[in-house]
């Protein structure tokens, strides 16, 4: 499923859309799910773009990379960037490149990254410049040394 988003501005702090992140203020215009047979999609987004408004693809489905979203949308006929679109994937990436592994070094901890998830997962990652074990990649299981749970109160 994707949505789209888009800065409307218009009555923002009335508007129960209204979503304010870090330093962008954004109301919200979704279009779910998005297909050739939308109707006035191409011009609705182009008549945001000229009003100077910022259009963003968002979708929940690890199953598909923002290429694979960017190459749908050219088919349909969509002008895009790779920029303008979000997926689980690119925001797991992201998220752990800014946020966790610079806050793990920091700290002196390991960093490893152990992906279970689908290809699209593995581009986001190869994009983000992030190595990871797991993933599409067939590795040996991970082995644990045996572990008594008996209790000996002798």
């Amino acid at each position: 499923m994707i949505s789209t988003l888009a800065s409307t501005g218009r009555n923002a702090e009335r508007d129960p859309f209204h979503l304010h992140c870090k330093r962008l203020t954004i109301s919200l215009f979704l279009v779910s799910p998005l297909s050739s047979s939308t109707p006035n999609i191409l011009e609705t987004l182009s008549y945001l773009r000229s009003l100077g408004k910022h259009v963003a693809f968002i979708t929940n489905n690890a199953t598909s990379s923002r290429q694979t979203y960017h190459e749908k949308f050219s088919r349909l006929g969509i002008e895009t960037s790779l920029s303008e679109i979000f997926t689980c994937g690119s925001a797991t990436a992201s998220y752990l490149r800014d946020e966790i592994i610079p806050r793990r070094e920091k700290t002196g901890q390991k960093n490893g990254i152990y992906l279970i998830g689908q290809s699209a997962m593995e581009e986001e990652f190869k994009e983000c410049g992030l190595n990871w074990n797991g993933g599409t990649v067939r590795t040996p299981p991970l082995s644990f040394s045996p572990i008594s749970f008996s209790l000996n109160l002798d």
